[in-house]
């Protein structure tokens, strides 16, 4: 994003991967390995793959498309788990992240598919995971008698 004259606009992309890494070493030392099923491992592994081809490419764009890539197959453990424990999940996180993205998008300096394709993908999955958090509360509170 910044070699495509992303300006300032594309600094909390970067600031949102620092938090990442820290959650996800978070989650490591807190939660049990057991829990860790083999697709978890899978799209852990897939993403990891797909790094080095990212870092590889000489074109902004395809680091961008693979990048999108990366993290929605990193995002999709968390859909998973979200989608069984609907509960566990504290959807202000995931708003947050979503607001921080679209003023991200109002603060790029130039817009192109560079610029603009992962902030995008990042909402568009965000909000996917939100809905569906809701729909499935939804409709676990049906099942259960109310108190």
């Amino acid at each position: 994003m910044l070699s495509s004259k992303g300006g300032v606009g594309s600094f909390p992309s970067g600031v949102s991967s620092l938090i990442c890494f820290f959650i996800a070493f978070l989650a490591y030392k807190k939660v049990s390995h057991d829990i860790i099923s083999r697709s978890d491992w899978l799209f852990f592994t897939l993403a990891l793959g797909s790094i080095p081809l990212w870092y590889m490419t000489d074109s902004a764009l395809n680091a961008v498309i693979l990048l999108s890539i990366i993290d929605t197959l990193g995002f999709i453990p968390t859909f998973k788990k979200a989608y069984h424990y609907p509960f566990e999940e504290q959807l202000s996180f995931f708003m947050m992240m979503v607001f921080k993205d679209i003023f991200a998008l109002m603060a790029l300096e130039e817009y192109s598919l560079t610029t603009l394709l992962f902030p995008i993908t990042l909402d568009v999955s965000t909000i996917a995971f939100v809905v569906m958090v809701f729909v499935r509360r939804r409709g676990k509170n049906r099942e259960t008698p109310q108190r």
